[in-house]
């Protein structure tokens, strides 16, 4: 996707939000904490004009590629940016990553608009660990979506920090959201709809990341989707591919067979396709028909997941060639290649020894590279590269040098 020019003179005159946001606190006397809602004057120096054209831009152009099949049905512009009316944490962050795409734009806006929200979200946790057990209750089921704001916020930030590749940071938010998750968990909040899309959207982001990740401490307890509203896209998925990563790291005593697994994927396969065949207005067509390659390149990367990281050589090559089969059969890959990184990188690491299927992952991950202002995604083919030249073809030994220096390998 690329990045919308935007000129330079529409952030003239801008005070920056944390510049603001001081100005107004030595302004009035210290206070006991007040509600998001009471930082909204801090907006006052930004243009009206600045405010809606990130806004808009977010909905129109971020908001689609932030799900996994966009329809009118987008959740984001559905539910979450309506919340950024009356919550200064969202706003803030919608506002920083926004303003991150636009060409020609100071990136001192876009990162003070980011630290802000943090301050933001920062208050509120605060605010959440000093209350005791019946305070923290009575808070949760205040309905205001003050709670849904920051969580959404933190994923943003999360998102942010991905743009510019700093990884460490962006695992920071993610186990933020985590904390935030397990906080807010309550069977008001499970009645939420905006509450429990985002924990679903946090789960997906939390689990891909854990799949390439081999530290114990940050794998063992992450968000994992709620399956109890219906199909989830990629609910079940997710959960199976959790458990191996678990298995992988000797933490369930009895790691599955990969007759068992095969048998897991097929009906997280079809959990999925129910899912998606609820959302309205999918037209028929490409869309619809590339949303389904989607479903079988995951399923396939799955049971490649499987063999690699639990060391079963069986099927591999059966899989990885149905993989490769339906990359072929996009009608238009580049409009899913971002939800599809993770199904490249296991192709990648499955293609050690073969010239042809190297070509074709680098070609993929040149066009996700070019097409994607998320810098991380420069690392994939950086990673697989080293991995190709490695005469072991470990992927895994790999990637935890990698994370041991600091740099994690991440394919979300």
């Amino acid at each position: 996707m690329s990045s919308t020019t935007d000129p330079r003179g529409r952030f003239k005159g801008a005070t920056s939000p944390s510049e603001t946001k001081s100005q107004a606190s030595q302004s009035s006397p210290k206070s006991e904490p007040e509600s998001e809602a009471s930082h909204a004057p801090h907006f006052d120096d930004i243009p009206e004009s600045t405010l809606n054209h990130l806004i808009n831009y977010y909905s129109t152009n971020l908001a689609p590629i932030n799900v996994w099949v966009n329809t009118v049905q987008n959740e984001y512009t559905r539910l979450v940016i309506p919340l950024a009316k009356t919550q200064p944490s969202l706003r803030f962050a919608i506002l920083g990553i926004a303003a991150a795409h636009q060409a020609g734009a100071s990136p001192e806006f876009s990162q003070s608009a980011c630290r802000t929200a943090m301050e933001l979200i920062t208050e509120r946790v605060r605010r959440l660990a000093a209350m005791d057990l019946q305070e923290t209750r009575s808070y949760i089921e205040n309905d205001d979506g003050s709670h849904e704001a920051i969580l959404a916020a933190t994923l943003i930030l999360s998102n942010h920090s991905l743009l510019g590749s700093d990884l460490p940071l962006a695992l920071f938010h993610i186990e933020a959201a985590r904390v935030l998750i397990k906080t807010l968990t309550s069977e008001a909040m499970s009645k939420r709809a905006v509450f429990m899309f985002l924990t679903n959207q946090v789960a997906a982001l939390d689990v891909l990341a854990c799949a390439t990740l081999f530290n114990p401490t940050h794998i063992k307890d992450p968000v994992l989707p709620e399956l109890g509203r219906g199909p989830v896209i990629f609910g079940h998925y997710l959960h199976i591919i959790h458990s191996i990563t678990m298995s992988s790291m000797q933490l369930e005593d009895d790691p599955p067979s990969i007759a068992s697994l095969e048998e897991r994927f097929e009906l997280a396969r079809g959990s999925t396709l129910m899912a998606i065949g609820r959302l309205e207005a999918l037209p028929d067509g490409p869309h619809r028909h590339d949303a389904i390659r989607l479903v079988q390149a995951f399923h396939h990367a799955g049971l490649l997941y499987a063999c690699k990281r639990l060391n079963i050589h069986e099927d591999e090559n059966y899989h990885s060639t149905k993989l490769f089969r339906v990359f072929e059969q996009f009608e238009d890959i580049n409009l899913s290649l971002a939800n599809l990184s993770w199904p490249v990188f296991m192709a990648g690491i499955c293609s050690c020894g073969n010239p042809e299927r190297i070509r074709i992952i680098n070609g993929l991950c040149k066009t996700l590279v070019d097409s994607s202002p998320f810098q991380y995604y420069a690392n994939i083919p950086t990673f697989l590269e080293e991995l190709w030249a490695r005469d072991d073809g470990d992927w895994t030994a790999l990637a935890k040098e990698w994370e041991n220096q600091g740099m994690p390998v991440l394919a979300v």
